[in-house]
């Protein structure tokens, strides 16, 4: 599978919009306007077939890693926080 992305207006990056295809596929996708959020600028972008490229060695987009939050865990050892009292 190949990513699509387009390139950003504000930060000239490339950018995926999202979605993964291949060769053939995107050929025969319609040239119709979409919407995207840019991860590289934060704004909505217009993007259509015609405006986007197919790129097979893309790196995979890696979103941070959010902590897991459970009751009674405060903090990613699994450990509760020592108790601090104020002085």
């Amino acid at each position: 599978m190949s990513a699509i992305l387009i390139q950003c207006p504000k930060t000239l990056k490339a950018v995926p919009v999202g979605l993964e295809t291949d060769h053939r596929s995107f050929q025969t996708l319609p040239d119709i306007q979409s919407t995207m959020h840019c991860a590289a600028c934060g704004d909505v972008h217009v993007w259509s077939k015609n405006s986007a490229v197919l790129i097979s060695e893309y790196p995979p987009l890696r979103l941070p890693q959010m902590p897991i939050v459970r009751q009674g865990l405060h903090n990613l050892s699994g450990r509760r926080p020592e108790r601090r009292w104020a002085a």
